[in-house]
């Protein structure tokens, strides 16, 4: 894999081809779960509930809090297919064609948009 990646560069820029990847994972996976029901949210509200880091400051885990008690547990919630680390030097086009690498944070469980989201926030 180091070689194609010699041979190409990513491109940082969110542009049509990265949108159109994330419209093909998304599209044939999609999926609507109540929150109540959703395994991924209720183990990250569990893991949560026991975060005992002091470099967290505690008025921000009071606000996260707060926002998590205040979700209805019968919103229904769109999930889909998601890369996991959907982010510009995980892709590369070559000749016009989009690859993108990295795949072992893929899960079918992960709120849409969850991969737009990562990708502008790792960009900086």
């Amino acid at each position: 894999m180091r070689e194609m990646k010699s041979l190409v560069h990513p491109d940082v820029r969110i542009g049509h081809g990265h949108l159109k990847a994330l419209d093909e994972m998304n599209f044939p996976n999609d999926q609507i779960v109540k929150i109540n029901s959703w395994k991924l949210f209720n183990d990250l509200r569990k893991d949560f509930s026991t975060i005992k880091d002091e470099r967290i400051p505690k008025n921000l885990m009071r606000k996260i809090n707060i926002l998590i008690d205040g979700l209805d547990p019968e919103e229904a919630v769109g999930v889909s297919l998601s890369h996991g680390d959907f982010t510009s030097w995980n892709m590369y086009e070559s000749e016009g064609w989009r690859s993108v690498d990295e795949w072992e944070l893929a899960d079918f469980d992960r709120p849409k948009g969850f991969d737009y989201f990562h990708y502008l926030i790792q960009q900086g």
